[in-house]
């Protein structure tokens, strides 16, 4: 039986001059895409029911920022941190100039923007300044930040958000792993209440604690309305948050820490919401844990009920979830996986340009390989080379952040899906896959890898420069026909139409297009001499007169359909110049305030220093003064004993007179000069410089007073105990002595 490859292969080889064709939808595609697309509108804009608003909460915006030192984008610990590791990718969109804005790239029918990469201004087909630059142009929602009841500052939005809106890019430090560990360390060492960690990429976080933007005060809430997302914005990652759903005004914004954030140990959570699961961080994992980030999830078609079904599982099991990194590689292992529906190519194939993991990468190919023609005719568009070529690169490159050992089985089976994808060689070239299968060619063991690769650069070499790639978003929507398309056009014959003969004998693939006023079914294609005809892809009609719709546009003549692309392209022009204008008026404008700011700044600096200066000498004139007072009042050790002693003298000697009779005037005199001498040395010690008063005040006398008794009474003790022992031996004398 001749395989779907050999069926593929033998179309292609029909097909004249190499020429590419693009299968389209079917039916029962085009039908899943729209209610897919229809479903994931209804989820993302239905806001739940009992949804809390802060309106009343005050601003506390200033109040926080004195917290941590704002950041205007990240700062990096070396050069080689935060590298998307990506080529420079750029869209197919046409400049979609009005109002003076470039309106270009405005849907995720842009490819950089549905496959989360920002376009630079310049660099592409969509012109300067399209819209697909929100994190470069720093377009956040308009929030503030309010003080909650238990989870400390927390932000708001201040108008509704419709979903997917950029509420704020999470900016920091973004510092290698072993800073990351040593900083986790310290702050819980410093018993950090709240942790503002996120992995950017494996082996690289961002850290917010210190410095950051308003993007850090965004709490955990086990059931989000806002959700993380990477971005490629230029030859950098970027995270970015985006509202997951509609957000009213005066909603807390969240997002679910247990996926995207990390912290030193788990926390209490006190979000509130009735499937919290009781922390915040650590490892283990329950309930309402998410298992996948938003993209992966999506990419993979994972819905809830996959994952509580899964949780359910693993419940029943008595295993508990164990957290090591932001992929449940059990969960992912155990997904069915189904067929791409075509408003999920460009999740998918953003999702293959950051794949982190071998386990998803295995699953995202899976559902490339169960996908149709039609899909893979837009994965290949969509960055498809690119996300294939970095996941080639693992093979002989080991210094991507995010590589992972790639098997031959994977590599083989990228081969086969891009020998389905025909493109012109200028493609090729532009999305530099060539050097990428030749390095692939000299580095590998595996024969059938080389065989493979060869026959692969072997028929690119066959392409031809002149087929164009399709334009999303431009009016007219352009595209190739199909063999099966070809085949109905070659078996029309109604009146009015062109020879059937013709067809079969010159016919060659020729370009198609539609407009939207024309009736449905209906293209418009050109027979081997050049006059446009149209025919019904449905029914197999043909005709030369244009099918309009019965109130449709009327037709036009090419000199008016010339005239109308030359008036339009002056304008789109005329808008572009206006927006170069105003854009240069702007910055000329910003480097004026700039050197203004600059300049006052310098001036602010110089009265600054001014002032320092003056209070320094203002300071040290003070303490001169001060020290010189100081040294007026200080005289010497003579004289300050002489006036204390005076002092003194003119109460102790009244204090001891009761004690003359015991001890006689001499001992008085003696203990008098003593307890004068004693308190003048304390004095001294006291203060050098303070002079005694004119009179001993009161309280003054009676600390005399208790000092000199103190002193009398350790006096008398010896004293007493000496005049008793010479009583004694003079006792003993006296008996002694003999009578005369």
């Amino acid at each position: 039986m001749e395989s779907d490859e050999d069926n593929y292969d033998s179309q292609r080889s029909q097909r004249s001059d190499s020429e590419a064709f693009e299968p389209t939808l079917t039916e029962s595609e085009q039908l899943k895409s729209k209610e897919h697309f229809d479903r994931q509108v209804q989820i993302k804009n239905k806001v739940p029911d009992g949804i809390r608003l802060f309106l009343e909460l005050s601003d506390k915006t200033e109040e926080a920022r004195e917290n941590y030192s704002e950041l205007d984008q990240c700062t990096y610990q070396n050069k080689s941190l935060g590298s998307s590791g990506q080529e420079p990718m750029t869209c197919v969109c046409e400049e979609d100039w009005y109002d003076g804005v470039n309106h270009a790239c405005d849907d995720d029918d842009c490819i950089n923007r549905g496959t989360k990469v920002e376009c630079i201004s310049g660099e592409g087909s969509c012109g300067v300044g399209c819209v697909n630059q929100r994190l470069q142009r720093k377009q956040y929602a308009q929030v503030t930040v309010i003080q909650t009841e238990m989870k400390g500052y927390g932000l708001r939005a201040d108008s509704m958000l419709e979903p997917d809106t950029l509420v704020y890019e999470y900016i920091g430090e973004v510092i290698d792993e072993k800073t990351f560990k040593t900083r986790m360390i310290e702050y819980d060492r410093l018993k950090l209440r709240h942790f503002y960690f996120m992995m950017l990429q494996k082996g690289e976080f961002i850290d917010a604690t210190r410095k950051g933007s308003l993007g850090r005060f965004c709490n955990h809430s086990c059931n989000p309305n806002c959700y993380v997302e990477k971005w490629v914005v230029g030859d950098k990652l970027k995270m970015g948050i985006f509202a997951k759903r509609r957000i009213l005004q005066g909603e807390e914004l969240t997002f679910n820490y247990n996926v995207d954030r990390y912290g030193a140990n788990a926390q209490p959570c006190h979000c509130g919401e009735r499937n919290c699961i009781g922390f915040i961080g650590g490892k283990t994992q329950t309930d309402a844990a998410s298992l996948l980030p938003q993209l992966i999830s999506q990419a993979l078609g994972s819905s809830v009920e996959d994952e509580q079904e899964f949780l359910k599982l693993m419940k029943e099991k008595g295993q508990k979830l164990v957290k090591t990194t932001d992929i449940n590689v059990d969960f992912v292992k155990g997904l069915v996986m189904q067929g791409i529906v075509a408003t999920e190519v460009h999740q998918v194939m953003g999702a293959l340009l950051q794949v982190e993991d071998k386990t998803v990468c295995d699953k995202l190919i899976e559902r490339l390989e169960l996908s149709s023609d039609a899909i893979h005719s837009k994965a290949k568009y969509s960055h498809g080379f690119q996300a294939f070529g970095r996941i080639f690169k693992f093979t002989y490159d080991k210094s991507d952040k995010n590589w992972f050992q790639v098997q031959e089985s994977m590599i083989l089976r990228l081969l086969s899906i891009m020998k389905k994808w025909v493109v012109s060689k200028d493609y090729l070239n532009k999305v530099h896959i060539t050097p990428i299968i030749e390095k692939l060619i000299e580095t590998t063991d595996s024969k059938e890898v080389k065989k493979r690769c060869e026959e692969l650069l072997k028929e690119w070499s066959t392409f031809k420069n002149h087929v164009k790639i399709s334009k999303s978003n431009t009016k007219r929507k352009k595209f190739y026909l199909d063999d099966r398309r070809r085949e109905r056009a070659q078996e029309t014959s109604r009146s009015g139409s062109p020879e059937k003969d013709q067809q079969q004998q010159q016919f060659t693939i020729q370009k198609t297009w539609r407009k939207r006023y024309w009736k449905q079914g209906w293209y418009a294609t050109s027979d081997p001499n050049g006059a446009v005809y149209y025919y019904n892809a449905d029914t197999k009609e043909t005709a030369w007169n244009e099918p309009l719709e019965n109130n449709g546009k009327p037709k036009r003549n090419g000199f008016d359909r010339g005239r109308e692309v030359a008036a339009k392209r002056q304008k789109a022009q005329e808008e572009r110049s206006k927006y170069l204008e105003k854009v240069k008026e702007q910055d000329e404008l910003n480097q004026i305030i700039e050197d203004a700011k600059k300049l006052e700044e310098d001036k602010q600096k110089k009265l600054e220093h001014e002032q320092r200066l003056l209070e320094e000498k203002a300071r040290k004139r003070e303490e001169y003064r001060l020290k010189k007072s100081k040294q007026s009042q200080v005289y010497d050790e003579t004289e300050f004993k002489k006036r204390w002693s005076h002092y003194f003298a003119k109460e102790v000697p009244n204090m001891l007179k009761k004690y003359v009779d015991e001890i006689g005037k001499d001992n008085v005199r003696e203990c008098g000069r003593d307890i004068t001498h004693i308190l003048v040395d304390k004095e001294y010690k006291k203060d050098v410089s303070r002079k005694p008063a004119e009179k001993m005040d009161v309280e003054k006398r009676k600390k005399v007073k208790m000092f000199t008794e103190s002193y009398m009474e350790k006096f008398l003790e010896k004293y007493r105990s000496k005049h008793h022992k010479r009583t004694l031996d003079d006792d003993d004398g006296s008996r002694k002595k003999p009578h005369t």
